[in-house]
């Protein structure tokens, strides 16, 4: 639909319009409501037209709507004006950045840095956020008279159809909702990255490569990758090398070294995060011409190259170091940072536990990795050109990898492989068992005394073994009544006198953000509180300690001595690679003072729903990836209520599989466990209080209307599993703040009292009630182990169903078959119904589970409509499952000591 100049529509005045395009016509209106100037995106009738586009492209509103950014146009809303969809936005009056480019004009230096400043810092927080623009480009940038930017368009390419045309630089914009799952080419073809160009999935990875091509044109007044045609476009993105010598002579290293890390063809080693980009910008030397200390157009150094010269500055160091009798200065030098691959075909491993590893003396790395289905520990030593794998093959570790720890001489490995502890010999020979475990160890340390430390289970304290053989003893106890949930991540202090380690808080039990680092004296057994508020903890020489907050690494004055610290933390890196469901980050420092670390952030532990059947076949979803737990699936199947954000601090949300809309149900952030009513209408919940130490359990429509309605309360802590037909009473896990938990009925919408139906002192949770409503599954660990157990929902007699280990059980939608996971795998039981329990032997039904290792979370559910199985599934994003490479840092402390 055309309007006129003039014409009122709704509420608004029509202007004058501002432009069209593949996304629609744009005009500027007045807003007689609230007396502002706006723009009105019209949508185009392929979009309007079709339901399924409308729900995306409101959906893509929704979200933007609730998002605010001065360097971001904001989305007011989506409206129907005289039966059209249109977008209602904020008027950025201006020209665009396309405008200021036409013609092949370049802007001066000043100007490039300031816009490019802003651009990156509006990308940053878009990504922080989980939205990606998709269709980045100087057609998307307004410039104000006051030279503010504000990016337009922010997340909508998702939304479009393609057109037809053979200007690189007016190319399609953007596909179906569809397309992004089927690989389907999206984005401006001059800007848009090589994995785009191939149709292959998209994140925030391609708007860094758009980012680099627009700091290029405003340098140069040139696109880097041109062709008569868009095919022609898109070859030069994927084949061809940007025209380094174009640059203009005065352009600034640090700019230089961007454009390169923006425009690498690799997703893998391209720069990982548009806010290091604002970091480099924000410098002074960015802005400062000068000549490039490297010849423009030189061939980059390979990969390869540049290791060897970093391991031959660390033997420098070490070798002077040797000399003078002493060890190397750190923070004597420039800081360095060279990226290094892993092992040919192969990607770190980045769930749950640190992944890499680097030897007191720094001459040796060793990681985990995944090749094939395989979990591997490589190690890749100073005088070697690539890393090699350790000649052992340990018992689970298929599935679960291992936590790494050199010897004080380097020459061993203690590892854990969630069956036990082990050392291996780096120059051969077989692996020496000095202890067992369970499931989910986290963490290990070998101290100077030949004490190898290491956290056996999620909730555990810390046990001790001689590294030589010998009975294993406990180190730390976990005091509930001190608000401790577990001791995991140690690191040895040098000298063997302390071994530091992470303490998690009850308060926090799937957060880390509120946990400490302790010392413990060996001797001892004296514990030292040494800082709060981080989640993991590594001893640097020179007197410092380095700390995991968030996804950035800060370092602090440490004294080892009276293990104390002195001064503010001060950052040191702003995106490492982390676990933020463990605590874990993947970052070590040898005592020469070499940093090791893999690049990323908070979205290491991004998931996003996946749709598996029973052939194993996985179907993501298309919604944008979070912190999800406790799918629950409507028992019409049309609709699934999950948890976005850690347990009993996030939100439950609904997502609609017809109409793809996400809405947010809770708003308390506490909220835990979904639970569908037998008609559909409604989702109970648990409302978890931890100050105050009392759980509400809360019945709201699933539309959203109306107020929660509270249904129980208890001074115990307790999740939902399941809700009676009935509505009378719901089956749960709980504990009284501390200690195991343990199943019980919880009555609703009265004053009797909660039941307790496994014994209090056993560890029991995730219970699920059969669909005849005669027995509860559940998990416990009576056994030593976890393991699955039925027993009737009005009885105490129980029976143990898995048989190597389980936990998460469901019923499937008729009651004739039992699932549990064990690890990654979901187990399948054939029950038979009848008055008494029966059950055949279980047996193995697919592979690819993701192992939560919570006693809250749940990690799948089985569709009630279907054979098919919602499940989490760590984000398909490389930087969230593994990466290809690692960084290594030389003299990092030197910008500390300097100040910069």
């Amino acid at each position: 639909m055309i309007f006129s100049s003039g014409a009122r529509v709704g509420s608004f005045e029509i202007v004058r319009p501002l432009g069209a395009g593949g996304m629609g016509a744009v005009y500027l209106a007045h807003d007689a409501r609230l007396n502002r100037d706006v723009a009105i995106k019209v949508l185009p009738d392929p979009v309007a037209a079709d339901p399924d586009r409308l729900a995306r492209f409101t959906r893509e509103a929704q979200a933007l709507a609730a998002f605010s950014h001065p360097h971001i146009a904001h989305v007011y809303g989506l409206e129907e004006l005289n039966g059209t969809a249109a977008l209602v936005m904020e008027y950025v009056p201006g020209q665009t950045l396309e405008a200021m480019l036409a013609g092949g004009r370049s802007l001066p230096l000043a100007d490039v840095i300031a816009v490019a400043r802003q651009i990156a810092e509006g990308l940053e927080a878009a990504h922080d956020k989980g939205i990606v623009h998709r269709d980045l480009k100087p057609a998307n940038v307004m410039v104000t008279a006051e030279g503010r930017i504000k990016i337009l368009d922010f997340g909508l390419a998702k939304t479009f159809d393609t057109g037809n045309g053979s200007d690189p630089a007016n190319s399609p914009t953007v596909l179906s909702p569809a397309a992004t799952v089927h690989g389907v080419i999206l984005g401006t073809a001059a800007y848009m990255s090589p994995e785009q160009a191939r149709g292959r999935q998209v994140d925030r990875r391609s708007d860094i490569w758009a980012f680099g091509v627009v700091l290029w044109e405003m340098l140069t007044g040139r696109r880097p990758f041109g062709g008569e045609t868009v095919t022609d476009t898109l070859a030069a993105i994927v084949r061809e090398e940007p025209p380094w010598s174009e640059l203009p002579a005065d352009t600034p290293e640090a700019v230089r070294r961007l454009l390169r890390r923006c425009l690498d063809k690799d997703p893998h080693l391209r720069l990982r995060d548009i806010g290091e980009a604002r970091i480099t910008l924000q410098q002074p030397e960015a802005a400062t011409s000068g000549p490039s200390p490297q010849p423009a157009g030189r061939r980059r150094p390979s990969v390869r190259e540049t290791l060897a010269w970093a391991l031959a500055a660390v033997g420098l160091l070490f070798g002077l170091g040797q000399v003078l009798l002493r060890p190397p200065a750190i923070g004597a030098a420039p800081t360095m940072t060279f990226d290094v691959d892993t092992a040919p075909g192969t990607h770190l491993r980045l769930l749950e536990r640190p992944a890499i590893d680097i030897s007191p003396d720094g001459r040796t790395i060793a990681f985990t990795a995944t090749s094939g289905d395989d979990v591997q520990i490589f190690v890749r030593r100073r005088d070697e050109a690539v890393a090699t794998a350790v000649p052992v093959h340990l018992e689970r570790q298929v599935r679960q990898g291992g936590d790494l720890a050199f010897s004080p001489d380097g020459k061993y490995m203690a590892v854990t492989d969630g069956i036990g502890v082990a050392k291996i010999p780096l120059d051969g020979g077989p692996p020496v068992r000095l202890a067992q475990v369970l499931s989910g160890t986290r963490g290990i340390a070998w101290a100077d005394d030949h004490t190898i430390v290491y956290s056996p289970a999620p909730r555990s304290g810390l046990m001790a073994v001689d590294s030589n053989g010998g009975q294993a003893r406990q180190l730390t106890t976990v005091s509930p009544e001190q608000g401790e949930r577990t001791h995991r991540w140690p690191a040895a202090l040098p000298g063997g006198k302390a071994i530091l380690f992470t303490v998690g808080s009850l308060n926090s039990p799937d957060s880390y953000d509120d946990a400490s680092i302790d010392a413990l004296v060996l001797a001892t057994g004296e514990r030292k509180r040494v800082f709060t508020g981080a989640s993991f903890a590594r001893y640097a020489p020179g007197g410092k300690l380095i700390l995991a907050k968030g996804p950035s690494l800060y370092a602090v004055d440490f004294d080892p001595e009276t293990l104390t610290v002195s001064g503010s933390p001060t950052l040191v890196i702003p995106r490492v690679a982390t676990d933020p469901n463990t605590g874990a980050a993947h970052v070590a420092v040898a005592q020469d003072g070499t940093l090791i670390y893999v690049d990323g952030g908070q979205s290491a532990g991004q998931r996003q729903l996946t749709w598996v059947d029973r052939t194993g076949a996985a179907h993501p979803i298309d919604l944008r990836t979070d912190i999800f737990n406790d799918p629950a699936i409507s028992p019409d199947g049309t609709r699934a209520a999950v948890l976005v954000g850690p347990i009993g601090h996030g939100d439950i949300w609904i997502y609609d599989f017809r109409q793809t809309t996400f809405a947010r149900l809770t708003t308390d952030g506490r909220s835990a466990t979904p639970v569908w009513s037998a008609d559909g209408r409604s989702v109970y919940y648990s409302s978890i209080d931890t100050p105050g130490r009392r759980t509400r359990v809360y019945r709201r429509s699933a539309d959203g209307s109306g107020e929660p309605a509270e249904v129980a309360s208890t001074n115990l802590r307790a999740y939902l599993g399941s809700v009676l037909r009935d509505g009378s009473a719901a089956i749960g896990a709980a504990n009284e703040w501390t200690g195991s938990f343990h199943v019980v009925r919880i009555p609703l919408g009265g004053s009797q009292p909660i039941q307790t139906l496994t014994e209090p002192q056993t560890q029991a949770y995730a219970p699920s009630v059969s669909p005849d409503e005669k027995w509860i599954a559940y998990s416990s660990e009576e056994s030593g182990r976890r393991e699955v157990y039925v027993q009737p929902l009005s009885g105490t007699a129980h029976w143990l169903v898995s048989t190597n280990g389980g936990e998460e059980p469901h019923w499937a939608r008729d009651g004739r078959t039992l699932y549990y996971r064990v690890d990654d795998q979901l187990m399948a039981v054939p029950v038979q119904p009848g008055a008494t329990f029966a059950a055949a032997r279980p047996t193995l039904f697919l592979r690819g589970l993701y192992d939560l290792q919570s006693e809250t979370g749940l990690s799948y559910v089985p569709d009630p409509t279907s054979d098919r199985f919602l499940m989490i599934r760590l984000a398909a994003d490389a930087s969230t499952l593994a990466a290809a490479h690692f960084r290594i840092v030389l003299n990092w402390a030197s910008h500390l000591a300097t100040g910069r």
